[in-house]
């Protein structure tokens, strides 16, 4: 096998990667993002209430939910992305044999 070939498939293999890594973690941390800005419009509302204390415990139920739902409708879809690396890290150590 040759380098140039083998190159492009481990640049593509983490390429890969870095687009699954974004596709599971950014709609948790946009969830994340929305429930920290409504604790600070509740906070700014009702200095009274202890928010910050409240914050953490929300955000994990929020972002659990979300991670909940958000893996049932895109199961397929995370499959076939390990699918294809799977196949492409199995061309890659083909070429050590």
């Amino acid at each position: 096998m040759a380098f140039v070939p083998w190159a492009e498939l481990l640049v593509q293999l983490i390429a890969d990667h870095v687009v699954l890594a974004f596709i599971l973690s950014g709609p948790i941390l946009i969830i994340i993002l929305l429930v920290e800005v409504i604790m600070q419009i509740v906070s700014a509302f009702t200095p009274q209430m202890q928010v910050y204390a409240l914050q953490f415990g929300f955000r994990s139920l929020a972002a659990i939910a979300a991670l909940l739902v958000f893996l049932a409708f895109t199961e397929n879809e995370i499959f076939y992305l390990l699918e294809k690396q799977s196949n492409i890290l199995s061309t890659l150590l083909e070429g050590f044999k």
